[in-house]
């Protein structure tokens, strides 16, 4: 039968995977291209069930199918399945099939198969990259607009941690040229925020931070030898990619993903992790910008002391406590003498010299829960609350009294020698209420003004 056996000739030589299943779904018939697919030679598959081949998952689909074409003679069916290579790991199987039942030549279901895992491979890798690419987008979205700064960087660890499918992700933060702490980690036995990392510490991170590149651990350990901490090694971690949060000064800090098993990351993965670092980088500075504008705008610049604003919140907060807890709130309005002089006769910049200086000695004098404020232009104010004695304040104004009596050392071997009016308040006298408070400073402070 010469037309046959050019048939099974051609059949012998197509890539395609050509088979032939009986109604009991078993091989009947395979063509050699299974073994160059599937690794298994074609005499191994006869009579086998196909679902030897078929993966748990495509299983059910794979009978449907099956049974659609027995429905009737002619029909066909075309399916994607994952089947079991010889090695153990799952192709994708781009099948078409045909009744042919019928045919007395045939006399089964015919299939014609082929192996798209390449292109299946592509397409899952072509997804992922879009998909990494919206996740960074929304990411740098909610940094621009939102104020929820804590929840943007849980956010973006846990869609870097299960994006590239690594148990753990880290933010840390470089807050000095030796200090490296924990801002945020996700995963298993996660380290506490604010937790040091030395710098002198044989990690990734310092590393990182000075090749300002993409780092995975195996990379560092084949080219420098070196290998995770102690803290890394206990919690199981074994490698991980390591990115700088890179700020327009210099580093911030660094993003990383830790697995554990070796693995090399593609550089895709590697721009991904680029990309939400980034947006992480973006998050905090401006975070940081916010918090130095609130600074500013609370604090005097020139002294360091707190404005009227933050003086008003604070003394309101203290004297609702007051009420609430039957505590005193003493308050102590400071008028530096002579200093009209000094702008005066020395000038503007000496001026200025003697109230940065005289904003880091009231400071000294006090405690640190109470606060000093700028309140005019050669004007303070000390706010004493929690647990204050009269004894206490009359000892604080003595301690004021003697800053502002020591002489003020200025530029060019010059000094300036001022003094203090200092009139003091108690809620348990003028009141709860702030303005009848300040105001019974201020006229206390008048009357050791003339006093002298």
């Amino acid at each position: 039968m010469p037309g046959v056996e050019r048939a099974l000739s051609i059949l012998r030589n197509v890539r395609e995977i050509i088979s032939v299943v009986d109604a009991d779904g078993r091989v009947v018939y395979v063509n050699e291209a299974t073994e160059s697919v599937l690794g298994e030679a074609a005499e191994r598959s006869l009579g086998r069930p196909v679902e030897d081949w078929i993966h748990p998952d495509d299983q059910a689909q794979a009978h449907a199918d099956r049974d659609y074409l027995l429905g009737a003679p002619g029909r066909t069916r075309a399916a994607v399945v994952r089947v079991r290579h010889d090695d153990g790991r799952w192709v994708h199987l781009e099948t078409h099939g045909v009744n042919l039942l019928n045919d007395p030549e045939v006399k089964g279901l015919l299939y014609v198969s082929r192996d798209i895992e390449d292109r299946v491979q592509a397409q899952a890798g072509l997804a992922q990259v879009v998909e990494r690419e919206r996740v960074v987008a929304e990411l740098g979205m909610r940094a621009l607009v939102g104020h929820d700064l804590e929840g943007l960087l849980q956010d973006a660890l846990e869609q870097a941690a299960g994006l590239l499918d690594t148990p753990w992700a880290t933010i840390y933060e470089l807050l000095g040229p030796d200090e490296i702490r924990v801002r945020r980690m996700l995963g298993p036995d996660p380290l506490p925020p604010d937790y040091p990392w030395a710098a002198d510490r044989r990690s990734q991170v310092p590393v990182t931070l000075e090749r300002r590149r993409p780092t995975t651990l195996t990379e560092l350990r084949r080219e420098a030898g070196v290998g995770l901490s102690a803290e890394s090694t206990a919690r199981g971690m074994v490698d991980g990619l390591a990115v700088v949060l890179e700020g327009p000064d210099g580093p911030r800090g660094v993003l990383s993903v830790d697995t554990r098993e070796p693995r090399e990351f593609t550089h895709a993965e590697a721009q991904f992790l680029q990309g939400v670092a980034n947006v992480i980088a973006g998050a905090l500075l401006r975070d940081q910008r916010e918090r130095d504008a609130v600074e500013r705008a609370l604090h005097h610049e020139l002294t360091g002391l707190a404005t009227r604003p933050l003086l008003a919140d604070r003394l309101g907060q203290a004297l609702r406590r007051a009420e609430r807890e039957a505590l005193p709130v003493a308050v102590l309005m400071v008028d530096l003498d002579r200093f009209k002089a000094v702008n005066d006769e020395l000038g503007h910049a000496a001026g200025d010299e003697v109230l940065r200086q005289l904003g880091a000695r009231l400071r000294a004098c006090v405690r640190a829960a109470d606060t000093v404020a700028r309140y005019g232009g050669d004007e303070f104010v000390v706010l004493c609350d929690e647990l204050v004695h009269v004894e206490e304040v009359a000892q604080l104004a003595i301690r004021i009294r003697q800053a502002c009596a020591e002489p003020f050392p200025l530029p060019g071997g010059r000094e300036a020698r001022l003094s203090a009016s200092i009139g003091t308040s108690w809620s348990t006298d003028a009141g709860t209420e702030p303005t009848a408070l300040l105001a019974a400073a201020d006229a206390a402070m008048y009357r050791d003004k003339r006093a002298g």
